[in-house]
């Protein structure tokens, strides 16, 4: 999601709570449950992202690349990079 949508999803899930407490209606509630959702998954994202390259093994310097069948072996993995 890109700087300007983010922005307008903000503003959209800002008027339907400001919505929901001039009415306290369940309808208006429900309805401003789902931009929020969008925008809490969107600031949670990059985190994810940042949290799935670190946990990445880090294999030893001058290690080949290879595509091998046992490339999900945890010992074959434990062997790249150890240190």
């Amino acid at each position: 999601m890109n700087s300007r949508t983010f922005f307008e999803k903000v503003a959209l899930m800002r008027e339907a709570q400001k919505d929901y407490f001039r009415t306290r209606s369940r309808y208006v509630l429900r309805k401003s449950k789902a931009p929020e959702a969008e925008i809490d998954c969107e600031i949670v994202r990059p985190h994810n992202l940042n949290s799935q390259i670190y946990s990445l093994p880090q294999l030893k310097v001058g290690t080949p690349i290879i595509k091998s069948n046992f490339a999900n072996d945890e010992k074959y993995i434990a062997e790249l990079t150890q240190t």
